[in-house]
C-alpha cells in the first residue's frame, strides 16, 4: 500500500494500521510535501502502528528517514534512481523504482533495482486525464524481464487485480482504494482474496 494522508477517510494512522492488520505486506510512506524532520516523526508513528502485523515499512525517496527509522527499503522515482549510488544504498536497503515504460523498466533492472512498480495500469483519479497503460504493459515487461519482482499499480481493485497477476505481475500496489476507504481493513481483505482465485 502506498500512502497519501490527504486522502485518508478514517484517519491516516488508523487506515495504515487497519491495512497492515488485514494483510498488506508493505507500506510505502509517500508524503512528498513533507520535510525530513516531519516525515521521520510520521514514519515512526507508522512503524509503531504496523508493529507485529508482518507489514514492513518502505520510505519514499528519503534515505536519511529510512535509515533513522529502520525501514526495510526505499522507493524512488526512475530519475532519482538513475542518479543514485545503488551499491551504497543496497548495503542498507532494498530499492524499488517507479517505471512508466518498458525502457525505464529495463534500465532500472540493469542498474540493480530490487523491484519495479509499473503503472498506471487502469484508469485512476490519481492520474486524471492520463491514459492508462493497460495489462499489456505488464505482459511486455514480464516478457522482457522474466526474473524481476514486478508490482502493478494504478486503478487496481478486487475486480481487476487478478488480471494483472495473470499478465505476469508478482503483486499489486494501491493507494486510493485503501486511503479513501471508510473501511481500509475490508478493502485490503477483499483485494487479497481476489488475488487468491
Amino acid at each position: 500500500m502506498i500512502t497519501n494522508r490527504k486522502q485518508a477517510e478514517e484517519g491516516f494512522i488508523g487506515t495504515i494500521e487497519a491495512a497492515a492488520a488485514a494483510g498488506a505486506d508493505f507500506i510505502i510512506l509517500r508524503e512528498k510535501d513533507m520535510k525530513d524532520a516531519a516525515l521521520e516523526r510520521l514514519a515512526r508513528e507508522v512503524k509503531k502502528a504496523i508493529s507485529g502485523s508482518g507489514a514492513e515499512l518502505i520510505i519514499n525517496t528519503s534515505l536519511n528517514v529510512a535509515r533513522n527509522v529502520g525501514a526495510c527499503g526505499v522507493h524512488m522515482t526512475f530519475a532519482d534512481f538513475m542518479e543514485c549510488d545503488v551499491e551504497m544504498i543496497r548495503q542498507e536497503f532494498n530499492i524499488g523504482v517507479s517505471v512508466h515504460s518498458l525502457q525505464e523498466a529495463e534500465a532500472a533492472v540493469k542498474k540493480g533495482a530490487d523491484y519495479i512498480l509499473a503503472g498506471h495500469i487502469f484508469q485512476t483519479d490519481c492520474k486524471a486525464g492520463a491514459r492508462p497503460r493497460g495489462i499489456e504493459f505488464i505482459r511486455r515487461i514480464r516478457k522482457a524481464l522474466p526474473r524481476v519482482k514486478l508490482i502493478a499499480i494504478g486503478g487496481i481493485m478486487p475486480e481487476n487485480a487478478r488480471q494483472v497477476i495473470s499478465a505476469g505481475a508478482d503483486g499489486v500496489a494501491v493507494m486510493s482504494l485503501v486511503m479513501k476507504s471508510a473501511n481500509s481493513y475490508e478493502e485490503v481483505k477483499n483485494l487479497a482474496k481476489s488475488l487468491k482465485y
